[in-house]
């Protein structure tokens, strides 16, 4: 198990930066879009006046009429279809700044609630050290938690004499398929380390880390919000 730490400041920081850039390319694709329409309307425009002007392309009324019966359904069929695909921008700009302001609200209660917790004192700090003034064990029996060769182990006695046999036997049962050479040298080579958990602490390997169950949820959920926000921009 990794150790994984995520920034606030810089998911914070991410997350302007791409709202700012998803923002400059709405307005660039919009300005571009409009002076298409006007490029394309001069030049319809141009060219109706280029062909009356020419010599001998003048047309009878009733065929004049028909020409401008013909482009005025023309130009309304195209404005039907202009609107129609406005409004569906609208309702897919809609829809993504409602997904936009879920998100912002689910980072807004996430840091509240760090904001809200009390910062965790390690007990095991400062302790003074009165290994010399320490009462002599009583004879009374106590739990022992323990790892041999890469095995945990626990049992319960009067721990003023402890042998091999007695750590042999208080060795946890394996599952089956750790129940093997190859599994056995694994454990023997590997290298543990100790930790501190609040006041307890404890051997784990070297390449784990420990941590509490509070802190993993937030920051599977702070990667949750990650990835719904790339995937937010991902699909613009």
């Amino acid at each position: 198990m990794r150790e994984f730490t995520l920034s606030k400041e810089e998911l914070w920081d991410g997350m302007k930066e791409e709202l700012q850039e998803f923002l400059r390319e709405r307005n660039d694709d919009d300005k571009k879009n409009q002076k298409n329409k006007k490029a394309k309307l001069q030049k319809v425009t141009e060219a109706e006046n280029a062909k009356r002007s020419r010599p001998g392309t003048a047309k009878s009324a009733d065929t004049t009429k028909s020409g401008e019966s013909g482009t005025s359904t023309s130009s309304k069929k195209k404005g039907k279809r202009r609107k129609r695909q406005q409004t569906e921008l609208k309702e897919k700009i809609k829809e993504k700044k409602k997904e936009l302001v879920e998100l912002l609200e689910q980072l807004r209660k996430m840091k509240e609630d760090e904001a809200g917790d009390c910062p965790r004192v390690d007990a095991t700090e400062n302790r003074p050290q009165a290994d010399e003034d320490a009462p002599q064990m009583a004879a009374t029996a106590q739990t022992l938690s323990y790892v041999l060769n890469g095995r945990a182990g626990k049992f319960t006695k009067d721990l003023r004499v402890v042998t091999l046999g007695d750590l042999e036997e208080g060795l946890l049962h394996l599952d089956e398929d750790k129940q093997n050479s190859k599994a056995e040298a694994t454990r023997k080579k590997t290298n543990l380390k100790p930790v501190n958990y609040g006041a307890t602490s404890c051997w784990i390997p070297a390449g784990a880390a420990v941590i509490g169950k509070s802190d993993l949820t937030k920051l599977n959920q702070k990667a949750e919000i990650v990835k719904k926000l790339d995937s937010f921009f991902s699909s613009n």
